[in-house]
């Protein structure tokens, strides 16, 4: 695995929030923690792209609720291959559980 050299270590990402929370700006965070001004902008960058990307447990729970509302495909095979729709997806299907 790949290490990159001059990685931020776990205290350095705490010191970087403290000072950002502290309404430092980033030539004081840059100096305190060591770094160059773009390093610090990138991990900021960084750490507020992880943030936007975390889902809520409610959103996750409407997600789940979602995904069990699709209906199992019996399709075979063949039928998934050749792009046939599931049962009553197609304009001509009949309603589920009618007997031919």
């Amino acid at each position: 695995m790949y290490v990159h050299p001059n990685a931020w270590s776990e205290s350095e990402v705490a010191e970087l929030l403290k000072l950002k929370s502290q309404g430092a700006n980033a030539d004081e965070m840059a100096e305190a923690t060591g770094r160059t001004v773009a390093a610090v902008y990138n991990k900021l960058y960084y750490l507020a792209e992880i943030e936007r990307r975390k889902i809520s447990d409610a959103q996750q729970a409407s997600n789940d609720e979602l995904m069990n509302q699709i209906p199992e495909d019996t399709r075979t095979w063949e039928q998934a291959h050749m792009g046939d729709p599931m049962p009553c997806r197609s304009a001509l299907g009949r309603p589920y559980g009618e007997v031919v």
